[in-house]
Parts: structure tokens; C-alpha cells; sequence
């Protein structure tokens, strides 16, 4: 036993000590080439159609429009699933495994070149995982939603039809094919902080043969703000003509009586309004301001109320429409461009004023209405269609 290891020990270091030396810096290359549409006598694998759905049970959020439309969570840090689906010819059994399957997601293209996180066209998603096995009962699902208004709601391609004239590009239902169609999904979560507008799901399939076809679905344009507050609450006050404060914070509490906040918690920037009601006082007999933003002038933040910055010094009428609030967003991108939004998935503090011109009813309580609401800004996401270069239903 000895003599074994002995023998073995002064082989071994015969071995390394003829081995060249390998320098550090000695770089190797690879190569291998991906060589498709060499598969011999295997039948070339096709991709017949592409749709999406919501992720839920009645996988559209809009059958009044083409396509499939996702809505937003609508809920701050929340997400909306997304699940893409394709219907591949695969006759000879040329797809194995789903890794065969890639499924690259896009953000739309809004055309607004300086508000990348507004949809700039690059990719979300590179091979979106995990893709699994659909089953047949989910293409005829969706197959029963691709008609009238909501039609094209499944994208079927010149390539599918294969000189086969009957149901033009939906031959997938054929019962004929079913057999040698396969049936693929992968799903993703929409972030509510991701913009609107129409993503390109690109699928991409790769065997002995390569096919790669595209189609679109919707982030529906949704507009919405979220506050942590239910009540501002002046507290005692009996002076007149003064204009009596409440400051918000930037913190995001929640609390009947809590320093107001206010988050955008729809895909898209807002313009935001305030509408004050005049409740136990007379019409008359009191005034409203209202600011977002640091009441600091010295502060990045600043931003003056409504009145001031409408030049209106407290004689604004009560139930008067606080529209648009002014918004200083110039901290977080460095324009004016876009001020007078709140943009999209960001907050603000809320500060709130009140005058008393004279008090109504007397010594006692007085209470009245706050409604905030969202409006259109300008700019909009780009306009689109489920299906790329005029490809429909048939």
C-alpha cells in the first residue's frame, strides 16, 4: 500500500512539473455557433398566435377596446399581473423544454424624451421565467373574448396561416392541429409605479428552427391620489382675519387627525385639485388656502399656496375650485417643465389654510367638506394596437 501511494505521489508530481506556466493575463476565447433552420427533415416550428390577460379570471380589464388592458393596482407599492400566452405549431416536436421559449417585455414608447420613467421603449424584462405548459381550455377562454368590440384580442400572424385558407390566422382552433399545437405562459407583475401605455411582449422561439413574432397589451392610463389623513383639525380658534395654518409632513402616517400627505398612486402625473365647501359657516364668512410643498421659501421644496400663486390675497370665493395646485417638482428633475403635477408615484406635503371672516353660528364647532380630485396633465401616453403592422383576427 505504501509503494501505491509513493507511486502515485511522484506521478502526480511529474505532471506539474512539466505543465506550462498560464499567465494571468493569457486570455482564451470560446466560440459556437447557433445554427437553425438546419434541422434536416424536422418540420419548422411556428409561432401562430400571441395574446395576454390580466392575470384574474375574466383576463380583461376592457372588452370595449382591442387587445388586452391590465388596470393598476391603485395602491401604493402594489402590483398588477400580466400573463402572456403563445400558441406554437410544433409538428415534429421540435420545442423539449420551455427554456426554448423567450418572452422579452417592453416599456411603452410615449415619445416624451425627457421622462424616461414616462415609457421610453427599453426593455422591462429579458427572458421572462418562469414560462410554463397553458393548457387548451386557456387559448379557448380567450378565444371566446376575440369578437366585436374587444376583437383582436388573441394576435394571429401571416406566418400561422401557411397557405391554409380556411380560418385565415385562427387555425389554432382546428381540431385537426390540436394535437401538434403547444402551449406556452409566462407571467409578470406591473408595478404600479410603471407607466402607462402599450408594452410589446416579444416571444422568441428557438429550436432546429427559429421563429419570433410580437403583439402589445395595455397598462391602462389611470389617474389617482391616496392621503393619510381623514380630518384637519384647526383646533380652538377665535380670531378673525387671520389666516390659521395646519402643516402637513412629508412622513406617511395614517390617523383620523395626522400632518397631511398625499401620494400619486396611479401610472401616470396629475394635475391636482381642491374643492372646499363652506359646511356650518355662510358663504361669506370664510376663505380656504391650500400648498404642497415646504412653506419655507429657502427650501428646494418651496412652493407657494394656490392663492398666492394665483395673486388672489384671501378674497376667493367659498366652494371655489383650488385647480390646478401649483407643484415645485423642479428637485427631482431639475425643470420647470413639468411643475404643477404631482407626478407619477411620488408625494407631497399638504399644508391648509383658513380664514374666518365671522363665526357663523356662534361659539361651537364648525365643520365642512375637503374633496381632492386628479385631472389630466398635457402630456399622454402614446396610442396603440394589440396587433403590429395592421395583423387582425380574422
Amino acid at each position: 500500500m505504501r509503494k501505491y501511494f509513493l507511486a502515485i505521489s511522484i506521478a502526480t508530481m511529474l505532471m506539474v512539473s512539466i505543465l506550462p506556466a498560464i499567465s494571468a493575463s493569457d486570455g482564451k476565447t470560446g466560440e459556437i455557433t447557433y445554427n437553425p433552420n438546419g434541422g434536416g427533415n424536422v418540420a419548422p416550428i411556428k409561432i401562430l398566435a400571441i395574446w395576454e390577460t390580466n392575470g384574474e379570471s375574466y383576463l380583461d380589464d376592457d372588452t370595449t377596446s382591442p387587445g388586452c388592458q391590465v388596470d393598476p393596482p391603485m395602491e401604493w407599492n402594489q402590483d398588477s399581473t400580466v400573463c402572456v400566452y403563445v400558441a406554437v405549431l410544433d409538428e415534429d416536436d421540435d420545442i423539449l423544454d420551455t427554456d426554448q421559449i423567450k418572452i422579452d417585455i417592453y416599456y411603452p414608447d410615449n415619445g416624451i424624451s425627457d421622462r424616461p420613467d414616462l415609457g421610453d421603449g427599453t426593455k422591462v424584462v429579458d427572458n421572462l421565467e418562469p414560462v410554463v405548459v397553458a393548457t387548451w381550455a386557456e387559448y379557448m377562454a380567450a378565444h371566446s373574448l376575440d369578437y366585436g368590440s374587444n376583437s383582436p384580442f388573441i394576435c394571429y400572424y401571416n406566418q400561422a396561416n401557411d397557405g391554409l385558407d380556411k380560418e385565415k390566422y385562427d387555425y389554432v382552433n382546428w381540431t385537426y392541429f390540436e394535437s401538434n399545437v403547444k402551449l406556452f405562459r409566462a407571467c409578470y407583475d406591473l408595478y404600479y409605479h410603471d407607466p402607462a401605455g402599450w408594452y410589446k411582449a416579444d416571444v422568441t422561439i428557438q429550436g432546429s428552427y427559429v421563429d419570433s413574432q410580437h403583439n402589445f397589451f395595455e397598462y391602462v392610463y389611470s389617474l389617482g391620489a391616496h392621503t393619510d389623513f381623514d380630518v384637519v383639525d384647526w383646533g380652538l380658534e377665535h380670531q378673525l382675519n387671520v389666516w390659521h395654518a395646519v402643516d402637513g409632513n412629508w412622513d406617511w402616517d395614517f390617523g383620523s387627525d395626522v400632518p397631511p400627505t398625499i401620494k400619486n398612486v396611479g401610472n401616470w402625473d396629475a394635475e391636482l385639485g381642491f374643492h372646499f365647501t363652506n359646511g356650518d359657516f355662510n358663504a361669506n364668512d370664510v376663505r380656504f388656502d391650500v400648498r404642497a410643498g415646504d412653506s419655507n421659501p429657502e427650501s428646494d421644496y418651496y412652493c407657494p399656496t394656490y392663492c398666492e400663486v394665483n395673486g388672489i390675497d384671501g378674497m376667493v370665493p367659498c366652494n371655489w375650485n383650488y385647480y390646478p395646485l401649483p407643484v415645485n417638482n423642479y428637485p427631482w428633475l431639475s425643470s420647470d417643465y413639468y411643475d404643477d403635477v404631482l407626478l407619477k408615484c411620488h408625494k407631497m406635503k399638504l399644508d391648509f389654510y383658513i380664514c374666518v371672516l365671522q363665526w357663523t353660528n356662534g361659539p361651537g364647532p364648525y365643520s365642512f367638506g375637503i374633496d381632492i380630485f386628479c385631472e389630466d396633465p398635457s402630456w399622454q401616453p402614446a396610442a396603440g394596437f394589440p396587433c403590429p403592422n395592421g395583423q387582425t383576427a380574422s
